[in-house]
C-alpha cells in the first residue's frame, strides 16, 4: 500500500492523466470512476482505473527494467518532463494571439 501511495505521488507530478493527454473532453471521466454510483470515488475506485496507467509511467521511468525506480531514473524522467512542459508552454504561447496593447491614458485636461 505505501509502494503504490508513494509511486501515485511520483507520476502526479512526472506524467499527465490519460485525460490530459487525450483530444476529446471526457464527459463522462467522473461517472466511469464511481462504479458503484455513490457520487463519490473511493481509493479502491480510483486505483481500480488507473493501475494500467500507473504500471505503464512506472515502466517507462524504470529503464533498467529491474522493477525499482533508481534516483538518476527518476532525476532523468523529471528532466524529460520538464522539457515537455516547456515545449507545450512555448507551443501555447506562439498559438495565443498576443493582446493589444494598452491605450495610454489622456492628457490632462487644462
Amino acid at each position: 500500500m505505501k509502494f503504490f501511495v508513494f509511486a501515485a505521488f511520483i507520476f502526479a507530478f512526472l506524467a499527465p492523466s490519460p485525460a490530459q493527454t487525450e483530444d476529446k473532453p471526457r464527459p463522462h471521466a467522473f461517472e466511469s470512476m464511481d462504479k458503484d454510483g455513490s457520487g463519490g470515488v473511493s481509493l479502491e475506485e480510483y486505483k481500480e482505473v488507473h493501475a494500467s496507467w500507473l504500471e505503464e509511467k512506472f515502466k517507462k521511468i524504470d529503464k533498467n527494467s529491474d522493477q525499482m525506480i533508481s534516483k538518476e531514473e527518476l532525476k532523468s524522467a523529471r528532466m524529460q518532463q520538464r522539457k515537455q512542459m516547456m515545449k507545450m508552454k512555448e507551443k501555447l504561447k506562439s498559438e495565443t494571439p498576443a493582446s493589444p496593447s494598452p491605450t495610454p491614458p489622456p492628457p490632462p485636461a487644462e
